[in-house]
């Protein structure tokens, strides 16, 4: 072989592997589902496990739909115990027919094959072959400055029967209260038009968490106390104030599917005018009444 044979594959063969470098794919990041059968039985729940693959990438964040045949399934609810996502920013919700959304952050990054995020539950309604399948998902690498990776699809073949060996879908029996929490009052000029707001999370590491209520009462004293119905309403962070005073006290409930509740209260960081203590109205109704009472019996006494 001559010389220049030799610098002409030498230089092929430097070409070539640039080439690769360069046109082999970056890690892709996956939602994928697992389930104990890919079989049910219609008029059954079951229970499908959502998952990230961060393929050996430290991901600070993760969001995506879980697209699903609205005539093959109801959803019935999800279940977030022991998630790796610390921070929803939202919790799977259905947001249209056969559309469910979520939105959350790790803080401080997550690297693993295959973290827990959450188990959505379905009752199979129709017979036939269905496909539960991840879309517009978005992760986030924890790079500093949250970078997307790519992305790679995985979706659930289920085959709904009319008969199925496949165990019924059994809530875990749960005693245990949700985590204590810490419900936070913020206000931010791009939240709620700068209007003051609550958040809230906690987890629940044996059944997940349900839903949460929240009720602002008045204050010990106040005349608002008396007059302000106590009232828990469902509610989702962040919830906005009603009382944009801050004169209330305001409690958070989280319940978990087992039916045990977690309180936590918040106290306003505005107190309220004396005149308004009605406390204090007492008391001073009682000073006045017992001079009226004292006045009179020296009145008598002089008559």
């Amino acid at each position: 072989m001559t010389q220049f044979t030799k610098k002409n594959l030498s230089f092929f063969l430097l070409v070539a592997g640039c080439w690769l470098l360069v046109a082999t794919p970056a890690q892709a990041a996956e939602v994928f589902f697992g389930a104990n059968s890919k079989e049910v039985q219609v008029d059954t729940k079951f229970e499908v496990g959502v998952f990230l693959n961060a393929q050996d990438q430290s991901v600070n964040a993760v969001e995506a739909q879980i697209i699903f045949p609205a005539d093959s399934f109801v959803f019935e609810g999800f279940l977030s115990g022991n998630s790796v996502i610390t921070l929803w920013i939202q919790q799977p919700k259905l947001i249209s027919p056969g559309v469910i959304s979520f939105s959350g952050i790790m803080p401080g990054g997550f690297m693993s094959q295959k973290g827990y995020l959450f188990s959505l539950i379905f009752r199979a309604v129709e017979t036939g072959n269905a496909t539960i399948a991840a879309d517009q998902e978005k992760v986030l690498l924890d790079d500093g400055e949250g970078s997307e990776t790519s992305i790679s699809k995985a979706p659930l073949a289920i085959n709904i029967v009319e008969k199925s060996s496949s165990p019924l879908f059994t809530p875990l029996y749960d005693p245990v209260l949700p985590e204590a929490f810490e419900p936070q009052i913020s206000k931010d000029p791009n939240v709620y038009e700068e209007k003051y707001f609550l958040t809230f999370a906690t987890q629940d590491k044996d059944s997940g968490v349900d839903y949460y209520e929240v009720m602002e009462s008045g204050q010990f004293g106040s005349f608002a106390s008396l007059l302000k119905k106590r009232q828990w309403v469902r509610a989702e962070s962040p919830y906005l104030l009603q009382d944009q005073s801050l004169k209330s006290v305001i409690s958070v409930k989280a319940v978990d599917r087992a039916g045990n509740e977690r309180l936590a209260t918040v106290n306003a960081s505005n107190g309220f005018p004396w005149y308004e203590n009605y406390i204090i109205w007492i008391i001073i109704l009682i000073i006045i009444g017992s001079l009226m009472v004292i006045f009179k019996k020296f009145l008598w006494k002089k008559k």
